[in-house]
């Protein structure tokens, strides 16, 4: 090779390098050119739509402002109409009066025929001005149509009239009150005064950050209303260049178009907005500043990285392809994901609509096609008592669709509220037991609980969701129990986590030996308004939401529920929840819980109703069971009632929530606050049509024992009520034995005869001891506490109540040290006590 030949062919590859550069450069230049290009048409988009909504959000205010004022004249003039058919004058003086107090311009008298009787004005208007546009038929027809009004804004009048184009006219046209006729009255205001009151367009768009030296320009089509542009500020479209300019460029109001002026050239876009015209506009210098940039830093480092370039660009070209195809296909998978997702959502919302429509309607049917057959069967009594059965049972399908319904909503919206209260398992068993009742005694099924040794019953959660789950699982077990069967309830306990002391989980196991399930239905039975077969929810009137209620519920208390079921053999659930322990109270040692009889019979009864119907209802229950009702139509009736009636004498109060005055939660805490012996004791229940589970805590928080939601049925009712007070003719020995205290030991260490030891516990029954205390550590009042607690320590003892004794020791032991934070705790364990005794010996029939 020579010379020549090797000058050639160096010269080749470096011509070859000094294309590839400069195509580089361009192209660098060209993307980059680019993507300013669609960087500022976003920007221009984004902005463009930012000043539409500003725009119409003007527009909106501007007409609310418009309607206010037409009400306001309206207001006026029917208040002109009622004072002069109240007062029978309309004199110019009585007229006179009328626009010097409203503040407004003028009014009318008009007969029915448009004719005017009377009229005083303060400007240069008056009938002779406003005749022509008072004949019209829209203003005539008021006299007419007594229910109709008239009104609107005139920005000048277009008849022969001397009005300053500065000013409008409100206006309103209304009915005579006195006798057929119309009362006009208007109102002249300043176009000026108008504008001060609303919101201006510049004063909607500040606080708005314009990228790259950008300007905005909003026009009506004859001349600019706002611009930050001070060159172009209160001039006219014909004298804004840039606008021109626009107009000679853009075709569509979509384009992204390059416009000059005599100031330099620019890039924007225009768009229309109802009546206005929105310009938005760059620098050329500022929309394509990062392409030179870009260029020339490349250009400089092209010749020494071309190598290293070329392959990090191939090898990051490679993965680039690699990971778009990756990211691609991930994608499309979430774009099926969703498609399927929208799908299932869209055919659950019509499967919703559908089986609400069937649920809902069944049960009106139902109640309307049997009152129907009540009115046509008057005489015959067997069908009429049919006919209330039937009512009775879709009524009762319906309030239970309603709730499930309402409480799945609340689940789905994720707003429900877990308490974490302390509660006795034990107790709500009973509780379980005596709502179950009427439902158990129908069918014939026995319901038991049982339990393991040394389990921990007093523990720390949520009970009224707890109370909920097991409601719903032995409510199924018993609805589609078999004739005859049985429901057994048992609990076990076992460790949740050592790491984590005082925490246990609770397993409650439901067995029956009813219907039972098939397979394939346990796959879908937790998913809502699933049902095994079609006739279930016209033979057992189900709504199919209560699995799915307690399966929500449960994992919502990070727990777990388990199911095994064979057809025609059974069905066995098993719910897991983790507890804290509550260690301030002993363990319960009970092996059965079983359903007592309930009976009012001998009760008074404090009822706090304002609804006269539900005042009527109530009453008869309660009447019709034995028991004595006392009214109360309000909160603050309620109270009174309560604080004059003697110690003891109400043995339960029914409260109402929301009532004129003073309401229910209010009542509930002003009856605790009293400074008697049996605020402390006596159950008050509310009876509300609130029924979520925020209400019932409010209730609870108010010192409130229990929430019954309306309807309520007269049997859960008496069950609730009865549960708190039973029977009350039990003797002292009797009273004794409920409570769990020894009364023969009692005699035996003091030497007594009954009678001073039946004198000594009325005594203590009337004993303010308790309330103090609990005041005083209400207070913080550590001195008056430990007084107060060591009398129930003393009391306690000479009584036998060994018990309460023990709780009330504790108390008065870190009282005596000064740690009242503990002993408020304590309190917890004491107060249990206390209202058991009290709650015993409630039932003894002391001497009056």
């Amino acid at each position: 090779m020579n010379k020549l030949e090797h000058k050639k062919h160096y010269r080749k590859p470096i011509f070859i390098i000094t294309v590839i550069g400069v195509i580089l450069a361009a192209g660098i230049f060209s993307v980059f050119s680019y993507i300013n290009t669609t960087n500022a048409k976003n920007v221009t988009d984004r902005t463009i739509e930012y000043i539409r909504s500003q725009c119409i959000r003007y527009e909106e205010i501007t007409a609310s402002d418009l309607a206010k004022s037409l009400f306001r004249i309206i207001d006026k003039t029917q208040e002109i109409s009622r004072d002069i058919a109240n007062f029978n004058d309309c004199s110019i003086e009585r007229l006179k009066e009328f626009v010097a107090d409203l503040s407004i311009t003028g009014v009318i008298v008009l007969d029915e025929n448009g004719t005017p009787e009377n009229e005083y004005y303060t400007d240069d208007t008056g009938y002779n001005v406003w005749q022509d546009y008072i004949k019209q038929k829209k203003l005539t027809s008021v006299a007419i149509d007594t229910s109709k009004t008239y009104s609107d804004r005139l920005f000048s009048l277009p008849y022969d009239a001397d009005i300053e184009s500065d000013y409008c006219y409100d206006f309103a046209a209304v009915t005579r009150k006195d006798k057929k006729g119309i009362i006009f009255a208007y109102l002249k205001q300043s176009k000026e005064t108008i504008n001060n009151g609303q919101l201006t367009l510049d004063s909607l768009f500040s606080g708005f950050n314009l990228a790259m030296n950008g300007h905005i320009i909003l026009t009506d089509g004859s001349k600019v209303i706002a611009t930050n542009n001070n060159l172009y500020k209160g001039k006219t479209v014909s004298e804004c260049p840039v606008i021109n300019s626009f107009a000679g460029k853009s075709t569509n109001d979509a384009d992204f178009v390059r416009i000059t002026d005599p100031y330099g050239a620019y890039y924007g876009g225009m768009d229309k907005c109802r009546s206005y015209y929105v310009y938005v506009y760059y620098p050329a210098k500022e929309v394509y500043i990062g392409s030179w940039t870009a260029t020339s830093i490349f250009t400089s480092l092209y010749i020494i990285f071309f190598l290293a370039a070329s392959l990090i660009y191939r090898v990051i070209s490679i993965r680039h392809l690699r990971e778009s195809h990756i990211t691609e296909e991930k994608y499309n998978e979430k774009l099926l994901k969703s498609a399927e997702e929208a799908r299932r959502a869209n055919a659950a919302k019509s499967d919703f609509l559908r089986r609400m429509s069937h649920d809902i309607r069944t049960p009106i049917n139902v109640i309307m096609g049997m009152t129907e057959i009540a009115d046509k069967n008057a005489d015959d009594a067997e069908r009429q008592a049919e006919c209330r059965e039937n009512i009775r049972t879709a009524s009762g399908y319906l309030l239970e669709l309603v709730n499930d319904v309402l409480d799945m909503g609340k689940l789905e919206s994720g707003e429900t509220y877990l308490e974490h209260v302390p509660f006795d398992l034990y107790e709500m068993f009973d509780e379980i037991a005596v709502l179950n009742g009427q439902n158990l005694q129908r069918k014939n099924i026995t319901l038991t609980f049982e339990h393991c040794e040394n389990l921990h019953n007093r523990l720390i959660g949520s009970p009224l969701h707890v109370k909920r789950i097991l409601m719903n699982i032995i409510g199924n077990a018993i609805k589609y129990g078999k004739n005859g069967g049985y429901v057994k309830v048992s609990v076990s306990e076992s460790e949740f986590d050592e790491k984590i002391p005082d925490t246990v989980v609770i397993n409650i196991t439901c067995k029956d030996n009813g219907i039972g399930m098939g397979e394939n239905f346990m796959k879908v039975m937790f998913e809502p308004f699933m049902q095994e077969n079609d006739h279930a929810r016209t033979f057992y009137q189900g709504t199919g939401l209560g699995l799915a209620i307690a399966k929500r519920l449960t994992e919502n208390m990070n727990g777990k529920i388990d199911c095994v079921s064979r057809k025609n053999i059974g069905t066995c659930f098993t719910v897991s929840l983790p507890f804290e322990t509550d260690n301030s109270c002993e363990r319960t040692d009970r092996s059965k819980v079983t359903v007592g009889e309930s009976s009012l019979e001998g009760l008074t009864i404090l009822l706090a109703e304002d609804n006269r119907l539900n005042m009527e209802i109530t009453e008869f229950l309660l009447t019709n069971e034995g028991a004595t009702v006392i009214k109360a139509w309000n909160g603050k009736e309620a109270i009174e009632i309560f604080e004059l009636s003697e110690e003891y004498s109400i043995d339960a109060v029914l409260m109402d929530i929301m009532m004129p005055g003073t309401d229910g939660i209010t009542a509930a805490k002003a009856i605790r606050s009293m400074e008697r012996a049996d605020v402390a004791t006596v159950p008050i229940i509310a009876l509300t049509a609130n029924a979520f589970t925020d209400d019932k805590e409010k209730s609870r928080s108010a010192g409130m024992n229990e929430h019954l939601t309306k309807p309520v049925d007269s049997s859960k009712l008496k069950s609730v009520i009865s549960g708190y007070t039973g029977k009350k003719d039990l003797t002292l020995r009797e009273c004794y034995l409920l409570a769990g205290e020894n009364y023969d030991d009692l005699l035996s260490r003091l030497g007594c005869d009954e009678k001073i030891v039946y004198n000594a516990v009325k005594e203590f029954m009337l004993d303010l001891h308790y309330i103090r205390l609990q005041r005083a550590i209400e207070n913080r009042d550590t001195e008056t506490a430990f007084k107060a607690a060591h009398t129930m320590k003393g009391i306690s003892a000479n009584l036998g109540f060994t018990k309460m004794y023990s709780a009330f020791s504790l108390v008065t032991e870190e009282l005596r040290s000064g740690n009242i934070e503990k002993a408020a705790e304590l309190m917890t364990r004491a107060t249990d006590e206390y209202q058991k005794i009290i709650a015993a010996f409630k039932r003894c029939m002391f001497d009056k």
